[in-house]
């Protein structure tokens, strides 16, 4: 989690010596977004000395020029567990930086052991590996991703692009089609042409978009969620095809939204252990939603996730 006074990390967990997520945290830095996977954490650092921590946004009375400087400033940041003798590529913690001027790094997911990054104007990087895992042997398709262009789709610009535990899905942009794309280890479902959501009809900003182990979830444009993947058709409780929500996450099997109805919370999926019963119902509008990266015209909020 993220401190609202100065955005400096706190990491909570089972083990806080030997859980390298929780240890190696850097909590005398500050962060944009922070993203929590299997095996490690990434955030988005950057030159706080341009920022208004009680407003929580750039200082207002920056000049264009320190407004690029800031956005210039934006690196992902990672830590946590190398993986090189299971998975074979550790590159995910070190991701590559893909900002530019004028098109800085908006936002960061990661996954078991993959990190994407993705910029202002869409473009996108994933680093890492879809590897074997302990629980379900080795994956089908394991392949290193390196760039947009090898195993995402080739041009596509992305509005929204969330990993799960084993592959990647994303809403392209108006330019990039508005279709979703998914990618990475295909034994589950989730990456396989005949089901994902067909159409274009998605919504691209924060929160639109949910991806777990070996399913995913997205926002059409009336808010109403749709989930594919194998696991997916165990949900119990279904997926609530016509409920509307203002904000979607995902944990390993189940899915958790604000309804725009009431700002509750709603949960589904595979719920063993009560994760799909909130501890308690809030009032309408005290979970607050709002813009969670730039929008483009440099508007910023911050953010952080996990999958728990």
């Amino acid at each position: 989690m993220l401190r609202s006074t100065d955005l400096s990390v706190v990491c909570r967990g089972q083990d806080a010596t030997s859980d390298a997520r929780i240890a190696e945290a850097l909590t005398n830095q500050s962060y944009l977004q922070l993203s929590a996977g299997v095996q490690h954490v990434c955030g988005l650092t950057a030159d706080f000395s341009y920022w208004d921590f009680g407003a929580s946004a750039p200082r207002s009375s920056l000049s264009a020029a320190d407004v690029a400087a800031f956005e210039g400033s934006i690196r992902p940041s990672c830590w946590g567990n190398g993986v090189t003798n299971a998975r074979g590529n550790d590159s995910f913690l070190t991701p590559a930086y893909i900002g530019s001027p004028g098109d800085p790094v908006v936002d960061v997911s990661v996954g078991d052991s993959f990190t994407c990054t993705r910029t202002r104007s869409g473009r996108i990087n994933c680093d890492g590996t879809f590897g074997s895992n302990g629980d379900y042997g080795a994956y089908i398709n394991t392949k290193d991703v390196t760039d947009p262009s090898f195993d995402n789709p080739n041009g596509v610009t992305f509005g929204v692009v969330v990993a799960g535990y084993d592959h990647v899905c994303g809403v392209g942009t108006p330019t990039g089609g508005n279709a979703v794309h998914c990618w990475g280890s295909a034994n589950l479902g989730v990456v396989q042409a005949a089901n994902i959501p067909a159409g274009t009809a998605f919504r691209t900003e924060a929160g639109a978009l949910a991806s777990g182990n070996g399913f995913s979830c997205v926002l059409r444009d009336d808010r109403t969620p749709v989930c594919w993947g194998a696991f997916s058709q165990f949900f119990t409780p279904p997926t609530p095809s016509t409920t509307r929500f203002s904000y979607i996450t995902a944990g390993r099997f189940h899915v958790c939204g604000i309804r725009v109805v009431d700002s509750s919370t709603e949960c589904w999926g595979v719920c063993e252990h009560a994760e799909c019963n909130p501890p308690e119902q809030l009032a309408p509008r005290s979970v607050g939603c709002s813009a969670l990266a730039s929008t483009g015209g440099g508007a910023w909020r911050t953010r952080a996730t996990t999958r728990a």
